[in-house]
């Protein structure tokens, strides 16, 4: 390791850390919101070995330091008598090259929701899996330099054809569901963005017990591969959190 140096110095622009959120209304009882992030970094390597067994200076800019850039769309209505219906667009893109994440639109999320007081939320459409919850226990928030790394996204993947129901919170207890249906993004839109995409059935359950100064959660899901099996680690296996 003798005469090897890495230096990183990362630059993030998010329009906060919770969302920067830029709403139009509508009327009285609908709204739409515009929201997302500008990621970006330089990065500076010296001493970095080539395939000729040389060594080269490295200094760019890049877009994915923290995670990626996201350009989102997000809207609710007041349908009376404690519901309301949602609706969520969302993508990922990189700041130095401009270009959609895996090359097409709303990939990161493109949902639909009721949401009822007493009886809850149900989603369907495409976004985040049951085991996003790992986010808030994340103290890198699920991000590129988080565990998430470790399980190469496992433990957060964005998964089409998804139903998922989400209970009210009663007393500081929750739960949740969601199963995946299995069909993949690229039999209708072109390659799929990685591997965990391209799976097979998916389902998950979760219960927590949450109060305003701690939370305790237990999450258990499945990931199958396009052939139905468990057979890989990192994309179609068990995980109990």
């Amino acid at each position: 390791m003798r005469g090897k140096k890495l230096v990183a110095v990362v630059m993030g622009l998010t329009c906060g850390a919770a969302f920067a959120d830029a709403t139009i209304k509508i009327d009285d009882t609908k709204s739409i919101a515009v929201w997302g992030r500008l990621v970006g970094g330089v990065e500076y390597l010296s001493d970095v070995a080539t395939n000729g067994g040389k060594t080269k200076v490295d200094q760019t800019l890049v877009g994915q330091q923290f995670g990626t850039s996201i350009f989102g769309v997000k809207g609710q209505a007041d349908l009376g008598e404690g519901t309301e219906a949602q609706f969520w667009l969302e993508q990922g893109f990189g700041s130095q090259s401009g270009v959609w994440n895996g090359g097409r639109m709303w990939q990161r999320g493109s949902w639909l929701a009721l949401k009822n007081k007493e009886w809850g939320m149900v989603r369907i459409g495409n976004g985040s899996f049951i085991n996003n919850y790992i986010w808030g226990f994340d103290p890198f928030m699920l991000e590129d330099y988080s565990a998430s790394t470790f399980t190469s996204f496992r433990n957060g993947p964005r998964l089409p054809n998804g139903l998922r129901y989400e209970s009210p919170n009663f007393n500081g207890f929750e739960f949740a569901a969601q199963v995946n249906a299995g069909a993949t993004l690229d039999k209708v839109e072109g390659p799929a963005l990685n591997g965990i995409v391209e799976t097979g059935q998916a389902w998950g359950i979760t219960a927590a017990y949450k109060q305003p100064n701690y939370e305790v959660r237990v999450i258990h899901d499945v990931i199958r591969s396009k052939a139905g099996q468990i057979d890989d680690l990192l994309t179609a296996s068990k995980e109990t959190f």
